[in-house]
């Protein structure tokens, strides 16, 4: 397993990057450069089962497996990448599309978000 104190670069950034260069590139590029753009952003990502993975970082997650999907022409690729914004299974709990509960990581109804389990928003503007 490679070395993942800086896992945003390696699991978030890095992937989003090959999938947007895959994109902007795709008419230039080869099934074979595509496919090994698309295989390496899914490997660095990694899997959207973590219990850990909520919030921004599932949604970014998320979209590395959509723009892969692209790059591979696979379409089970890109389901699996939309199928992660609401975080089917046994991680349904870190869906984007619910409320969070009292004490948890979310948006809240009221508007409210709090972010990394410690730092609150209050939804509103300055």
């Amino acid at each position: 397993m490679p070395d993942r104190r800086n896992w945003w670069a390696v699991q978030i950034s890095v992937p989003q990057s090959i999938g947007f260069i895959c994109a902007l590139l795709y008419d230039h590029l080869n099934p074979n450069q595509r496919q090994k753009l698309g295989q390496t952003a899914t490997i660095q990502a990694g899997g959207l089962d973590l219990k850990s993975l909520r919030g921004a970082n599932r949604a970014w997650v998320s979209r590395v497996y959509v723009m892969a999907g692209i790059c591979l022409d696979d379409g089970q690729v890109l389901k699996k990448g939309i199928s992660g914004l609401s975080a089917v299974g046994k991680n349904k709990q870190n869906s984007l599309f619910q409320y969070a509960l009292p004490g948890h990581e979310g948006i809240y109804e009221d508007g409210s978000y709090l972010s990394h389990d410690v730092y609150p928003y209050t939804g509103r503007l300055c």
